[in-house]
């Protein structure tokens, strides 16, 4: 029986959307799941190639940050699946209340690595486990980013300082009084690294994720484009954790 393959219509012809591009015609697991139905650049124009758009079953997104805006209505008016992996810009309003009105669910994160999941969990128990300190111990995170990234603080070191509150919201510590600096370094052509540092007097606890190959951010995306289509999701707009979970 022949299986029905997920359309990807790619907006991004940039490391990551090689990546993508890459894995869907090169790798054997992959071609047997994916078409590449189309694929723009960040200047095309997508509404003189509405016929490709159409093709797609669901939409890949990586351009750089406020570049994420001007293919959303196009998106929207055509109801088509997305799945958005950029950071540095912010939704507009309502947007989630728009989709979920045309039944559609666009997926978005800072960070599509599959390991960020499990991450996710590590750095909630950390959280909770602040309750048993009798004082606040030093927290810092730190992360390091190529040269050519223009937000700062990253996207990804945002959520772990998220995920570290509300582990110590849940644990009973008292959150608010939490002081989480977030430090950032540009240098070279470092993918991404992040570290988790919580020190107390006598002993000091690490927790670091290291990027190693783009690779890693388009298999994610595949992935969430796979769960997109074949299984029942929110509507609106939600992360990779939470269309994940």
């Amino acid at each position: 029986m022949t299986v029905k393959k997920i359309n990807i219509g790619l907006i991004g012809t940039g490391k990551t959307g090689i990546k993508i591009r890459e894995l869907i015609e090169n790798n054997h697991n992959m071609r047997q799941d994916f078409a590449l139905a189309c694929s723009f650049d960040i200047n095309h124009r997508i509404e003189d190639n509405l016929d490709q758009l159409l093709l797609c079953d669901i939409v890949i997104v990586f351009v750089p940050g406020n570049a994420n805006l001007q293919f959303i209505p196009i998106l929207i008016e055509n109801k088509k699946a997305a799945i958005f992996g950029s950071t540095g810009f912010e939704w507009p309003t309502r947007l989630s209340e728009q989709l979920i009105a045309r039944s559609l669910t666009w997926c978005w994160s800072s960070n599509f690595s599959l390991g960020m999941l499990i991450l996710k969990r590590a750095i909630k128990i950390l959280g909770e486990g602040l309750s048993y300190s009798t004082s606040f111990p030093k927290i810092e995170i730190e992360e390091t980013h190529h040269i050519h990234k223009k937000d700062a603080p990253s996207g990804t070191a945002l959520r772990w300082k998220e995920w570290l509150i509300e582990g110590a919201a849940a644990g009973g510590a008292a959150a608010a009084e939490l002081s989480i600096p977030i430090v950032s370094h540009r240098q070279g052509e470092v993918l991404g690294r992040h570290q988790l540092t919580i020190e107390s007097a006598c002993e000091k606890i690490f927790l670091s994720h290291d990027a190693l190959d783009r690779t890693l951010f388009a298999e994610g995306a595949l992935f969430a484009a796979r769960k997109l289509y074949q299984c029942k999701t929110p509507r609106g707009l939600i992360t990779f954790d939470q269309l994940i979970n």
